[in-house]
């Protein structure tokens, strides 16, 4: 019976390291979960006719102050200073994002030669240049609206010169307070503007042409 006593004190004491063990974990505290990733997919809905370009046009990505252009969905609070949403994040900067939703969107008219970025080497028409100047969830009533804001400079290549400049804003509420409520209202406002985004460079384009 000693023997059985002392074989359980053995085992007691092997198993006591790995016991304190998980308990200094729980004092020390587990990290915070990763945050929720989401990406911008915006729905562009072209209309139908739209003018055929024979050109190529450069998109550059836009220009954005650094509050704005984090990973981190930015909330405007008490009207000037930028939060941001602690549990999601996006898959990429916001003018990255934007970046890549305006050639696809250009790329799914079909009314170019071609449409690349500033860092593919074509050989452009024209340059479209924008500064992001909203992107950011801001009080809405008893909740939040997705406010995006973009103001646009088409350029002709290679002088630069400016063919045409426009603003372009749009704000759309959020369905609930959940987290998909709040990018899907961001989708929703991205994809109004590049709804009219795409037809003034093709109208423009072609007019400064003549």
């Amino acid at each position: 019976m000693r023997q059985t006593q002392r074989r359980r004190a053995l085992a007691w004491g092997a198993a006591a390291p790995l016991l304190l063990g998980g308990c200094a974990k729980l004092l020390v505290g587990s990290p915070p979960p990763a945050p929720t990733v989401y990406r911008l997919m915006p729905q562009v809905e072209l209309a139908k006719r739209l003018p055929r370009a024979d050109w190529v046009l450069v998109i550059a990505e836009p220009t954005a102050e650094g509050a704005l252009d984090t990973s981190r969905i930015a909330v405007l609070a008490d009207g000037m200073r930028i939060n941001h949403l602690a549990d999601v994040a996006w898959s990429d900067r916001p003018t990255a994002m934007l970046q890549l939703a305006m050639v696809q969107a250009f790329q799914r008219s079909g009314k170019l030669q071609a449409v690349g970025t500033d860092r593919d080497e074509l050989p452009g028409r024209y340059l479209l240049q924008s500064t992001m100047d909203a992107f950011q969830l801001e009080p809405d009533g008893a909740g939040y609206a997705a406010d995006v804001r973009l103001h646009a400079r088409l350029l002709r290549l290679p002088s630069r010169e400016v063919a045409a400049t426009r603003g372009f804003a749009h704000r759309v509420v959020a369905g609930s307070s959940s987290n998909d409520a709040a990018v899907a209202a961001f989708n929703a406002a991205v994809g109004q503007l590049l709804t009219e985004l795409v037809p003034w460079v093709l109208t423009e384009g072609s007019r400064a042409r003549r």
